[in-house]
């Protein structure tokens, strides 16, 4: 066992966890998920909140228009569009995610996550932590928490 694994070993005893008891993985993922669309709605309201914009501020548009606006400067980028717009770098995945995304809400089939993930179960987090077993789903109270810290730090 190495250092890492002794060092665990030693705080599960001291907190009483038998190591042979412990799961053998530990998803550690929001246990209560929200949709994109509705945190990135939240994350549009408390930008144009903060920085006193209009209503019609920051246009939300679905993800394959932007992919597909992205491609566009992909196609004869200039090195000021590789400077400002870093999704240039990630269009190959992109464009893949939103393909599979696509295939997979034409199907009917919504037990996935984004690009045809497998939703993570957090059972064994949920068994080991009484914060992940009572945590909320985020909110616009986090969120608007997040907006400002990103704000005073200079984003």
């Amino acid at each position: 066992m190495d250092t890492n694994g002794r060092s665990f070993a030693l705080l599960c005893s001291m907190l009483g966890l038998i190591v042979s008891q412990l799961p053998i993985a530990v998803n550690v993922v929001h246990p209560r998920p929200v949709s994109w669309t509705s945190f990135v709605e939240s994350i549009r309201s408390a930008l144009i909140q903060e920085k006193h914009l209009s209503s019609d501020s920051l246009p939300l548009v679905p993800y394959q228009e932007w992919v597909d606006a992205v491609e566009q400067h992909a196609r004869n980028p200039t090195e000021k569009d590789t400077q400002d717009i870093p999704a240039l770098k990630l269009i190959d995945f992109y464009r893949l995610q939103s393909n599979v995304d696509d295939t997979l809400r034409n199907s009917g089939q919504s037990t996935f996550e984004s690009a045809g993930l497998t939703a993570l179960r957090t059972t064994n987090v949920e068994k080991l932590s009484k914060k992940m077993r009572t945590l909320q789903p985020l909110d616009d109270t986090i969120v608007k928490k997040w907006v400002r810290y990103w704000i005073d730090a200079g984003f």
